[in-house]
Protein backbone atom coordinates (compact mmCIF):
# COMPACT_ATOMS: atom_id res chain seq x y z
CA UNK A 1 0.00 0.00 0.00
CA UNK A 2 1.36 3.43 -0.98
CA UNK A 3 0.84 6.32 1.41
CA UNK A 4 -0.80 9.32 -0.27
CA UNK A 5 -1.39 12.84 0.88
CA UNK A 6 -5.09 13.72 1.29
CA UNK A 7 -6.53 14.95 -2.00
CA UNK A 8 -7.14 18.42 -0.58
CA UNK A 9 -3.68 18.76 0.93
CA UNK A 10 -1.50 21.73 -0.02
CA UNK A 11 1.29 20.78 -2.38
CA UNK A 12 4.67 21.20 -0.76
CA UNK A 13 7.66 22.58 -2.61
CA UNK A 14 9.43 19.68 -4.34
CA UNK A 15 13.15 19.08 -4.49
CA UNK A 16 14.27 19.86 -8.03
CA UNK A 17 17.32 18.76 -10.02
CA UNK A 18 18.45 19.25 -13.63
CA UNK A 19 20.95 17.54 -15.87
CA UNK A 20 22.83 20.85 -16.35
CA UNK A 21 22.84 24.61 -15.85
CA UNK A 22 24.83 27.20 -17.76
CA UNK A 23 26.16 28.94 -14.61
CA UNK A 24 25.36 29.45 -10.93
CA UNK A 25 23.11 32.45 -11.66
CA UNK A 26 20.84 30.16 -13.66
CA UNK A 27 20.55 27.23 -11.25
CA UNK A 28 17.53 24.96 -11.40
CA UNK A 29 16.22 26.23 -8.03
CA UNK A 30 15.25 29.46 -9.84
CA UNK A 31 12.17 27.81 -11.36
CA UNK A 32 10.59 27.45 -7.89
CA UNK A 33 11.39 30.89 -6.39
CA UNK A 34 8.16 32.63 -7.53
CA UNK A 35 10.23 35.24 -9.34
CA UNK A 36 9.73 35.71 -13.08
CA UNK A 37 12.94 37.73 -13.28
CA UNK A 38 15.11 34.70 -12.53
CA UNK A 39 15.39 31.57 -14.62
CA UNK A 40 17.06 28.23 -15.05
CA UNK A 41 19.11 27.92 -18.18
CA UNK A 42 20.66 24.66 -19.35
CA UNK A 43 23.92 24.14 -21.14
CA UNK A 44 23.62 24.30 -24.91
CA UNK A 45 24.61 20.65 -25.29
CA UNK A 46 23.62 17.89 -25.20
CA UNK A 47 20.29 18.52 -26.94
CA UNK A 48 18.44 16.15 -24.63
CA UNK A 49 18.18 17.46 -21.07
CA UNK A 50 15.96 16.62 -18.13
CA UNK A 51 14.46 18.10 -14.97
CA UNK A 52 13.38 15.98 -12.01
CA UNK A 53 10.98 16.85 -9.23
CA UNK A 54 10.98 14.82 -5.99
CA UNK A 55 7.72 15.31 -4.10
CA UNK A 56 8.99 13.58 -0.96
CA UNK A 57 6.30 10.90 -1.10
CA UNK A 58 3.51 9.77 -3.39
CA UNK A 59 1.26 12.74 -3.91
CA UNK A 60 -1.87 13.53 -5.92
CA UNK A 61 -1.85 16.56 -8.21
CA UNK A 62 -3.68 17.97 -11.22
CA UNK A 63 -1.02 19.36 -13.49
CA UNK A 64 1.87 21.74 -14.09
CA UNK A 65 2.22 25.30 -15.32
CA UNK A 66 5.53 26.06 -17.01
CA UNK A 67 6.73 29.55 -17.97
CA UNK A 68 9.22 29.02 -20.77
CA UNK A 69 11.71 31.57 -22.00
CA UNK A 70 10.42 33.37 -25.10
CA UNK A 71 13.39 32.24 -27.22
CA UNK A 72 14.90 29.12 -25.64
CA UNK A 73 11.92 26.90 -25.01
CA UNK A 74 11.36 23.21 -25.66
CA UNK A 75 9.72 22.44 -28.97
CA UNK A 76 9.42 18.79 -28.01
CA UNK A 77 9.25 17.29 -24.54
CA UNK A 78 7.63 14.56 -22.45
CA UNK A 79 6.30 14.48 -18.90
CA UNK A 80 6.97 11.22 -17.06
CA UNK A 81 6.00 10.06 -13.57
CA UNK A 82 7.36 7.42 -11.22
CA UNK A 83 6.66 6.02 -7.78
CA UNK A 84 10.23 4.83 -7.19
CA UNK A 85 12.46 7.05 -9.34
CA UNK A 86 13.51 4.11 -11.52
CA UNK A 87 10.47 3.01 -13.49
CA UNK A 88 8.89 5.81 -15.49
CA UNK A 89 5.56 6.22 -17.27
CA UNK A 90 4.99 8.88 -19.92
CA UNK A 91 1.75 10.75 -19.16
CA UNK A 92 2.01 13.81 -21.40
CA UNK A 93 3.84 14.69 -24.63
CA UNK A 94 4.35 17.94 -26.54
CA UNK A 95 5.56 17.95 -30.14
CA UNK A 96 5.02 21.61 -31.12
CA UNK A 97 5.91 23.57 -28.01
CA UNK A 98 6.01 27.38 -27.88
CA UNK A 99 7.53 30.04 -25.67
CA UNK A 100 5.57 31.54 -22.79
CA UNK A 101 3.15 29.76 -20.49
CA UNK A 102 2.27 26.09 -20.98
CA UNK A 103 -0.53 24.30 -19.14
CA UNK A 104 0.00 20.59 -18.52
CA UNK A 105 -3.30 18.80 -17.86
CA UNK A 106 -2.71 15.77 -15.62
CA UNK A 107 -6.09 14.70 -14.33
CA UNK A 108 -6.08 12.53 -11.17
CA UNK A 109 -2.34 11.99 -11.40
CA UNK A 110 -0.28 10.68 -8.48
CA UNK A 111 3.41 9.92 -8.13
CA UNK A 112 6.52 10.43 -6.01
CA UNK A 113 8.64 11.77 -8.89
CA UNK A 114 8.02 13.86 -12.01
CA UNK A 115 10.46 14.19 -14.89
CA UNK A 116 10.52 16.63 -17.78
CA UNK A 117 12.33 14.96 -20.65
CA UNK A 118 13.44 17.83 -22.94
CA UNK A 119 14.07 16.52 -26.44
CA UNK A 120 14.32 19.44 -28.88
CA UNK A 121 15.11 23.09 -28.17
CA UNK A 122 13.92 26.07 -30.18
CA UNK A 123 17.33 27.46 -31.22
CA UNK A 124 19.65 24.56 -30.43
CA UNK A 125 21.14 26.72 -27.66
CA UNK A 126 19.71 24.93 -24.65
CA UNK A 127 16.55 25.45 -22.62
CA UNK A 128 15.36 28.15 -20.22
CA UNK A 129 12.43 28.19 -17.77
CA UNK A 130 11.39 31.14 -15.63
CA UNK A 131 8.93 29.37 -13.32
CA UNK A 132 7.33 25.98 -12.81
CA UNK A 133 4.29 25.46 -10.58
CA UNK A 134 2.56 22.29 -9.49
CA UNK A 135 -1.22 22.40 -9.40
CA UNK A 136 -3.67 20.63 -7.09
CA UNK A 137 -6.34 18.18 -8.28
CA UNK A 138 -8.86 21.01 -8.69
CA UNK A 139 -6.74 22.37 -11.56
CA UNK A 140 -7.88 19.52 -13.84
CA UNK A 141 -11.01 18.36 -12.02
CA UNK A 142 -12.92 18.84 -15.25
CA UNK A 143 -12.36 20.69 -18.55
CA UNK A 144 -14.37 23.68 -17.31
CA UNK A 145 -12.12 24.11 -14.27
CA UNK A 146 -9.02 23.78 -16.41
CA UNK A 147 -10.08 26.40 -18.95
CA UNK A 148 -11.27 28.71 -16.17
CA UNK A 149 -7.71 28.62 -14.80
CA UNK A 150 -6.32 29.38 -18.25
CA UNK A 151 -8.75 32.29 -18.65
CA UNK A 152 -7.69 33.82 -15.33
CA UNK A 153 -4.10 34.03 -16.57
CA UNK A 154 -4.77 36.11 -19.69
CA UNK A 155 -5.87 39.76 -20.03
CA UNK A 156 -9.56 40.45 -19.67
CA UNK A 157 -11.22 40.40 -23.09
CA UNK A 158 -8.66 38.08 -24.71
CA UNK A 159 -11.09 35.25 -25.41
CA UNK A 160 -13.97 37.47 -26.58
CA UNK A 161 -11.51 38.91 -29.13
CA UNK A 162 -10.71 35.39 -30.25
CA UNK A 163 -14.40 34.58 -30.62
CA UNK A 164 -14.96 37.77 -32.58
CA UNK A 165 -12.28 36.61 -35.00
CA UNK A 166 -14.27 33.41 -35.46
CA UNK A 167 -17.22 35.49 -36.67
CA UNK A 168 -15.31 36.23 -39.85
CA UNK A 169 -15.28 32.52 -40.73
CA UNK A 170 -19.04 32.31 -40.19
CA UNK A 171 -19.73 35.35 -42.34
CA UNK A 172 -17.25 34.34 -45.06
CA UNK A 173 -19.26 31.15 -45.56
CA UNK A 174 -22.46 33.10 -46.20
CA UNK A 175 -23.95 32.92 -49.68
CA UNK A 176 -25.68 36.27 -49.95
CA UNK A 177 -28.26 36.13 -47.12
CA UNK A 178 -27.85 32.39 -46.51
CA UNK A 179 -25.86 31.45 -43.41
CA UNK A 180 -24.04 28.19 -44.17
CA UNK A 181 -22.13 25.83 -41.83
CA UNK A 182 -19.20 25.58 -44.24
CA UNK A 183 -18.11 25.35 -47.83
CA UNK A 184 -17.99 22.56 -50.39
CA UNK A 185 -20.23 19.72 -49.06
CA UNK A 186 -21.82 22.13 -46.56
CA UNK A 187 -22.47 24.91 -49.07
CA UNK A 188 -26.16 24.93 -48.28
CA UNK A 189 -28.21 26.70 -45.63
CA UNK A 190 -29.83 24.45 -43.03
CA UNK A 191 -32.28 26.13 -40.67
CA UNK A 192 -30.79 24.07 -37.82
CA UNK A 193 -27.30 25.49 -38.29
CA UNK A 194 -28.59 28.91 -39.29
CA UNK A 195 -30.81 29.31 -36.23
CA UNK A 196 -28.13 28.30 -33.74
CA UNK A 197 -25.43 30.29 -35.52
CA UNK A 198 -27.73 33.30 -35.57
CA UNK A 199 -28.19 33.03 -31.81
CA UNK A 200 -24.42 33.18 -31.40
CA UNK A 201 -24.00 36.10 -33.82
CA UNK A 202 -26.69 38.11 -32.03
CA UNK A 203 -24.74 37.80 -28.80
CA UNK A 204 -21.84 39.56 -30.51
CA UNK A 205 -23.96 42.38 -31.83
CA UNK A 206 -24.38 41.05 -35.39
CA UNK A 207 -27.99 41.96 -36.14
CA UNK A 208 -28.46 42.89 -39.79
CA UNK A 209 -27.00 39.65 -41.14
CA UNK A 210 -29.29 37.62 -38.90
CA UNK A 211 -32.33 39.63 -39.94
CA UNK A 212 -31.44 39.19 -43.60
CA UNK A 213 -31.07 35.46 -43.07
CA UNK A 214 -34.44 35.01 -41.35
CA UNK A 215 -36.24 37.18 -43.92
CA UNK A 216 -34.69 35.16 -46.74
CA UNK A 217 -35.46 31.79 -45.16
CA UNK A 218 -39.05 32.78 -44.36
CA UNK A 219 -39.58 33.54 -48.05
CA UNK A 220 -39.04 29.83 -48.76
CA UNK A 221 -41.72 28.61 -46.31
CA UNK A 222 -44.32 26.51 -48.10
CA UNK A 223 -47.95 27.79 -48.27
CA UNK A 224 -49.06 25.02 -45.87
CA UNK A 225 -46.58 26.21 -43.24
CA UNK A 226 -43.85 23.63 -43.81
CA UNK A 227 -40.39 25.07 -43.20
CA UNK A 228 -37.73 23.60 -45.50
CA UNK A 229 -34.89 21.85 -43.73
CA UNK A 230 -32.33 23.33 -46.13
CA UNK A 231 -32.25 25.89 -48.93
CA UNK A 232 -29.64 26.33 -51.64
CA UNK A 233 -29.38 27.78 -55.14
CA UNK A 234 -31.85 25.17 -56.36
CA UNK A 235 -34.47 26.29 -53.87
CA UNK A 236 -36.09 24.60 -50.86
CA UNK A 237 -35.33 20.94 -50.12
CA UNK A 238 -38.42 18.84 -49.21
CA UNK A 239 -36.44 16.22 -47.22
CA UNK A 240 -38.24 15.52 -43.89
CA UNK A 241 -36.25 16.86 -40.96
CA UNK A 242 -38.85 17.60 -38.33
CA UNK A 243 -36.77 19.75 -36.00
CA UNK A 244 -36.92 22.59 -38.55
CA UNK A 245 -40.21 24.24 -37.56
CA UNK A 246 -39.19 24.72 -33.95
CA UNK A 247 -35.80 26.10 -34.94
CA UNK A 248 -37.46 28.62 -37.25
CA UNK A 249 -39.61 30.07 -34.46
CA UNK A 250 -36.63 29.99 -32.12
CA UNK A 251 -34.54 32.10 -34.52
CA UNK A 252 -37.29 34.70 -34.86
CA UNK A 253 -37.70 35.10 -31.11
CA UNK A 254 -33.93 35.26 -30.62
CA UNK A 255 -33.69 38.16 -33.05
CA UNK A 256 -36.45 40.01 -31.22
CA UNK A 257 -34.79 39.49 -27.83
CA UNK A 258 -31.67 41.30 -29.03
CA UNK A 259 -33.29 44.04 -31.14
CA UNK A 260 -36.74 44.63 -29.60
CA UNK A 261 -38.01 45.22 -33.12
CA UNK A 262 -41.73 44.69 -32.57
CA UNK A 263 -42.71 45.85 -36.06
CA UNK A 264 -40.47 43.20 -37.65
CA UNK A 265 -41.75 40.57 -35.20
CA UNK A 266 -45.34 41.33 -36.21
CA UNK A 267 -44.39 40.91 -39.87
CA UNK A 268 -43.04 37.46 -39.09
CA UNK A 269 -45.94 36.38 -36.89
CA UNK A 270 -47.99 34.86 -39.77
CA UNK A 271 -44.98 32.68 -40.61
CA UNK A 272 -44.78 31.55 -36.98
CA UNK A 273 -48.49 30.67 -36.85
CA UNK A 274 -48.18 28.61 -40.05
CA UNK A 275 -45.15 26.76 -38.64
CA UNK A 276 -47.09 25.95 -35.47
CA UNK A 277 -50.04 24.68 -37.48
CA UNK A 278 -47.71 22.45 -39.48
CA UNK A 279 -46.24 21.01 -36.26
CA UNK A 280 -49.76 20.12 -35.19
CA UNK A 281 -50.46 18.62 -38.61
CA UNK A 282 -47.41 16.38 -38.24
CA UNK A 283 -48.30 15.35 -34.70
CA UNK A 284 -51.84 14.44 -35.70
CA UNK A 285 -50.34 11.71 -37.89
CA UNK A 286 -49.17 10.00 -34.68
CA UNK A 287 -52.33 10.57 -32.64
CA UNK A 288 -54.46 7.96 -34.38
CA UNK A 289 -56.03 4.83 -32.89
CA UNK A 290 -53.06 2.75 -34.02
CA UNK A 291 -50.60 4.79 -32.00
CA UNK A 292 -52.90 5.09 -29.01
CA UNK A 293 -53.76 1.39 -28.63
CA UNK A 294 -51.34 -0.49 -30.89
CA UNK A 295 -48.14 -2.37 -30.08
CA UNK A 296 -45.82 -1.08 -27.33
CA UNK A 297 -43.52 0.33 -30.00
CA UNK A 298 -46.44 2.17 -31.64
CA UNK A 299 -47.73 3.49 -28.33
CA UNK A 300 -44.25 4.85 -27.54
CA UNK A 301 -44.63 7.10 -30.61
CA UNK A 302 -48.06 8.49 -29.73
CA UNK A 303 -48.14 12.25 -30.08
CA UNK A 304 -44.59 12.49 -31.34
CA UNK A 305 -43.49 14.06 -34.58
CA UNK A 306 -43.22 11.52 -37.42
CA UNK A 307 -40.08 9.76 -38.53
CA UNK A 308 -37.31 12.04 -39.74
CA UNK A 309 -33.69 12.07 -40.87
CA UNK A 310 -32.72 15.21 -38.94
CA UNK A 311 -29.81 13.22 -37.49
CA UNK A 312 -27.33 11.84 -40.03
CA UNK A 313 -27.43 8.48 -38.27
CA UNK A 314 -31.01 8.09 -39.49
CA UNK A 315 -30.40 8.82 -43.18
CA UNK A 316 -30.71 5.13 -44.13
CA UNK A 317 -34.07 4.84 -42.38
CA UNK A 318 -36.05 7.70 -40.81
CA UNK A 319 -36.68 7.34 -37.06
CA UNK A 320 -38.85 8.92 -34.38
CA UNK A 321 -36.19 11.22 -32.98
CA UNK A 322 -36.67 13.02 -29.66
CA UNK A 323 -34.35 15.67 -31.09
CA UNK A 324 -37.24 16.69 -33.34
CA UNK A 325 -39.73 16.66 -30.49
CA UNK A 326 -37.67 18.78 -28.14
CA UNK A 327 -37.06 21.37 -30.83
CA UNK A 328 -40.78 21.15 -31.53
CA UNK A 329 -41.50 21.98 -27.90
CA UNK A 330 -39.03 24.86 -28.09
CA UNK A 331 -40.71 26.22 -31.19
CA UNK A 332 -44.16 25.95 -29.65
CA UNK A 333 -43.04 27.72 -26.49
CA UNK A 334 -41.34 30.46 -28.47
CA UNK A 335 -44.37 30.86 -30.72
CA UNK A 336 -46.50 31.35 -27.62
CA UNK A 337 -44.02 33.90 -26.27
CA UNK A 338 -44.20 35.79 -29.57
CA UNK A 339 -48.02 35.77 -29.46
CA UNK A 340 -47.95 37.17 -25.94
CA UNK A 341 -45.42 39.89 -26.86
CA UNK A 342 -47.69 40.98 -29.70
CA UNK A 343 -50.85 40.81 -27.59
CA UNK A 344 -52.18 37.86 -29.59
CA UNK A 345 -53.20 35.91 -26.51
CA UNK A 346 -56.14 34.31 -28.26
CA UNK A 347 -53.92 33.04 -31.07
CA UNK A 348 -54.34 29.39 -31.89
CA UNK A 349 -50.62 28.92 -31.19
CA UNK A 350 -51.20 29.28 -27.46
CA UNK A 351 -53.78 26.50 -27.31
CA UNK A 352 -51.70 24.21 -29.52
CA UNK A 353 -48.62 24.81 -27.43
CA UNK A 354 -50.24 23.81 -24.15
CA UNK A 355 -51.61 20.46 -25.26
CA UNK A 356 -48.55 19.72 -27.39
CA UNK A 357 -46.14 20.14 -24.49
CA UNK A 358 -48.21 17.82 -22.35
CA UNK A 359 -48.42 15.10 -25.00
CA UNK A 360 -44.84 15.39 -26.26
CA UNK A 361 -43.43 15.38 -22.75
CA UNK A 362 -45.52 12.36 -21.81
CA UNK A 363 -44.42 10.49 -24.92
CA UNK A 364 -40.77 11.45 -24.47
CA UNK A 365 -40.80 9.92 -21.02
CA UNK A 366 -41.63 6.54 -22.56
CA UNK A 367 -38.74 4.09 -22.79
CA UNK A 368 -38.19 1.20 -25.14
CA UNK A 369 -40.73 -1.47 -24.31
CA UNK A 370 -38.42 -4.49 -24.25
CA UNK A 371 -35.90 -3.09 -21.80
CA UNK A 372 -35.91 -0.78 -18.80
CA UNK A 373 -33.96 2.36 -19.71
CA UNK A 374 -33.06 4.70 -16.87
CA UNK A 375 -31.51 7.32 -19.15
CA UNK A 376 -33.22 9.44 -21.77
CA UNK A 377 -32.94 7.84 -25.19
CA UNK A 378 -32.61 9.84 -28.39
CA UNK A 379 -35.05 7.71 -30.36
CA UNK A 380 -38.48 6.29 -29.54
CA UNK A 381 -37.70 2.97 -31.19
CA UNK A 382 -33.97 2.58 -30.48
CA UNK A 383 -32.21 2.50 -27.11
CA UNK A 384 -29.55 4.96 -28.25
CA UNK A 385 -28.06 7.82 -26.29
CA UNK A 386 -26.99 11.16 -27.70
CA UNK A 387 -25.91 14.14 -25.60
CA UNK A 388 -27.35 16.72 -28.00
CA UNK A 389 -30.87 15.37 -27.43
CA UNK A 390 -30.47 15.76 -23.68
CA UNK A 391 -29.13 19.27 -24.09
CA UNK A 392 -31.97 20.30 -26.38
CA UNK A 393 -34.41 18.76 -23.88
CA UNK A 394 -32.96 20.72 -20.99
CA UNK A 395 -32.90 23.94 -23.01
CA UNK A 396 -36.40 23.50 -24.40
CA UNK A 397 -38.28 22.12 -21.47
Amino acid sequence: MQELEPSGATLSTPVVAASSHVDTRHAIASILDNNQQTQWRSAAQPEQQEIRLDLGKNHEYGGLVIDWDAKDFARQYNVLVSTDGNNWEKVYAVTKGKGGRSYIYLKDQESHHIKLELLASARKQGYAINELAMKANSFSENPEAFFAQVARDVPRGYFPKYLQQEQSYILINRDRAGIQPGSRAYERSWIRDGALTSAALLRFGVHQEVRDYIDWYASHQYPNGKVPCVVDTRGADPVPENDRHGEFSYAILQYFHFTKDTLWLRQKFPHVVKAVEYIEYLRNQRKTEVYMNGTPEQRACYGLLPESISHEGYSAKPMHSYWDDFFGVKGLKDATAIAEILGERQSRSSAIRLKSIINISRSAATTKSHGVIKRLTKCATLALFFCSDKRSAATSC
